[in-house]
């Protein structure tokens, strides 16, 4: 089901801005921000055997985790095609996807990393996701972060309103990693984040 009534804001979300910005990651690598991220996430997805990874840039998280998890079906989905391009170029063993909705399938896990906040109607895709999801659904948000791309703005509070909604379709846990354990010293820049955890019933 297409994100119809989902909009990406054609100024700044669109092809040439995100390739612009997957070219830069490539080139400099991510931080240890994202590291300590991962390990939460591969902590919590247990015996999975498929694994859509929502907006996935050019891989990254798939690359690790594919060393960790060999098994696993991996499928990336993700708006800009130089960074899907990319992921095929590295790991053309997976199924790489260009696009801003899923394919007519379910995963055991579906994995949305800072996606949500880019949308200006958040709750489709999360639905979307919840339907795509067999087993469980990871959603990770930066909190207070007022980047340009960004729609809206996440705080506290409505990441836990967003646990409440999302109840009705399982056991749900949010875990905050605060500015004391995210900061990025290389870039000089606070980080705060929250993951929400779905296991559907």
């Amino acid at each position: 089901m297409p994100l119809t009534n989902t909009t990406i804001r054609d100024n700044i979300n669109n092809q040439e801005y995100w390739n612009a910005t997957h070219k830069m990651e490539l080139e400099h690598g991510y931080s240890h921000v994202h590291r300590a991220r991962y390990e939460i996430i591969h902590n919590n997805l247990r015996n999975s055997d498929t694994i859509c990874d929502f907006g996935c840039g050019h891989g990254e998280w798939i690359y690790h985790e594919a060393k960790r998890r060999p098994f696993a079906k991996y499928t990336g989905i993700d708006f800009s095609p130089l960074a899907i391009n990319k992921a095929k170029e590295i790991m053309p063993h997976f199924e790489w996807v260009v696009g801003s909705s899923f394919p007519n399938e379910q995963y055991d896990v579906v994995l949305l990393q800072h996606v949500i906040e880019h949308f200006d109607d958040p709750e489709k895709i999360l639905m979307e996701a919840v339907e795509h999801t067999k087993r469980m659904l990871i959603v990770v948000i930066p909190l207070y972060d007022d980047w340009r791309e960004h729609p809206r703005i996440y705080t506290l509070e409505n990441c836990r309103e967003l646990i409440l909604d999302l109840k009705e379709y399982g056991k749900v846990m949010g875990v905050h990693l605060p500015t004391a354990d995210m900061r990025d010293e290389e870039n000089d820049r606070d980080f705060e984040e929250f993951i929400i955890m779905l296991e559907k019933h």
